[in-house]
């Protein structure tokens, strides 16, 4: 059973019915850290599977192909090096980032020597690790290119704007807020996992939505969630 913060049917795994995200799977026994690093991942476009020990781990990535996994090594049980080692050993080629304690000098060069692609030292920024899960996809290949990703969701009069975050109903920019933005792309990304698609929104303000979305590309100004600034500070 994965150890899930965000109940699997209500992730934004899929940026349509016939392009699937690509699935990362996140290794912690800390709930926090799981749930921020899913948090961001989500943002990113990717669909996201969690376990709390590498035991776990194990079964979701021979169950669910990910393009990468992201293992911390002090995990209770089977520890994130003998996660490595026993993956390398079965001859998979899975991209991994290790979490490591800010001391362990021993423990990252032991991951990096059995395989592991790249570590991240704790605590960390949960966007540097998703700017490294980028990275280590790029290298490997595991990545899609940009030009293959679909930028607008949508259909009839409704159409959403991936890149810019801009919502037009008839042609007419309308105006949301971040978290409802999210929202109703999630829901029009995968609406076979709500149930219906979301209704479209209602026509209004557009001089203002265009300012308010362009500056959420670039990041919403609302608090991060606790932990975002400095995760698996223990």
């Amino acid at each position: 059973m994965v150890a899930s913060i965000v109940p699997a049917s209500l992730r934004c795994g899929a940026v349509s019915d016939t392009v699937p995200a690509p699935t990362v799977v996140v290794v912690d026994d800390e709930d926090l850290v799981r749930e921020v690093v899913t948090d961001y991942l989500m943002r990113d476009g990717y669909r996201v599977m969690d376990a709390a020990d590498g035991l776990q781990a194990r079964g979701i990535i021979e169950r669910e192909k990910p393009v990468l996994a992201i293992v911390d090594i002090m995990l209770p049980g089977r520890d994130g090096l003998s996660l490595v080692r026993e993956l390398r050993a079965a001859g998979s080629n899975l991209p991994i980032i290790l979490l490591t304690a800010r001391g362990d000098e021993i423990d990252r060069v032991m991951g990096l020597e059995l395989g592991a692609d790249d570590y991240v030292t704790k605590p960390f920024s949960p966007r540097e690790l998703v700017a490294r899960v980028r990275s280590v996809l790029r290298r490997t290949a595991g990545a899609p290119a940009d030009h293959d990703r679909p930028t607008t969701l949508g259909s009839g009069d409704l159409a959403i704007d991936t890149e810019s975050r801009e919502v037009r109903v008839r042609g007419e920019l309308i105006e949301l807020t971040p978290k409802e933005y999210d929202l109703l792309a999630c829901l029009v990304a995968a609406p076979r996992r709500v149930g219906r698609a979301a209704p479209a929104p209602r026509a209004g303000r557009p001089g203002r939505a265009r300012r308010h979305h362009r500056r959420g590309a670039r990041g919403d100004r609302r608090p991060p969630p606790a932990g975002a600034a400095a995760v698996g500070r223990r």
